[in-house]
């Protein structure tokens, strides 16, 4: 198992911020994600990416996980046992845990209406908790697509 660093965005003084993921090498600076990231965008785990300078990637092979991010500033814990039987019947996996974000997959197969209708219901009643794709839209709001795609 190796490490790789990846850019995760760019804070508001311009400086970049990285992410340091679990990753296998499969060669020619190609790596599969052992893990889904917290913040950088448009990977999931079992991705393939290929590394680029500065910490960029561009992914050679998506593995048809969705990542969900969930942020609260109370109750994930709560929000996450409640999510337990919903992600076990999506196929779905918590990732990452802390007092104030969950990161979790879910096989695309599961379907966004689903997913939605799920977290949706999960939120009622938090008010100061939020969730988003992290492998779903671009930096402009435009679906990334990726699902929609034939493999190679």
């Amino acid at each position: 198992m190796s490490e790789i660093v990846v850019k995760a965005g760019t804070r508001g003084d311009g400086q970049s911020v990285y992410e340091r993921l679990p990753a296998e090498s499969l060669g020619d600076g190609v790596y599969r994600l052992l893990r889904s990231p917290a913040f950088a965008p448009g990977i999931a785990r079992g991705d393939s990416v290929k590394l680029l300078e500065g910490g960029g990637y561009d992914v050679v092979e998506h593995s048809g996980l969705l990542v969900i991010r969930l942020f609260a500033r109370a109750g994930i814990s709560a929000m996450a046992a409640t999510l337990g039987p919903a992600l076990n019947s999506f196929d779905g996996e918590i990732e990452h845990e802390d007092e104030r974000m969950l990161v979790f997959s879910v096989p695309v197969v599961a379907g966004f209406n689903a997913i939605e209708a799920v977290m949706t219901q999960l939120l009622e009643g938090h008010g100061d908790a939020a969730w988003r794709y992290g492998n779903v839209y671009d930096d402009e709001g435009e679906p990334l697509s990726w699902w929609s795609q034939p493999a190679l």
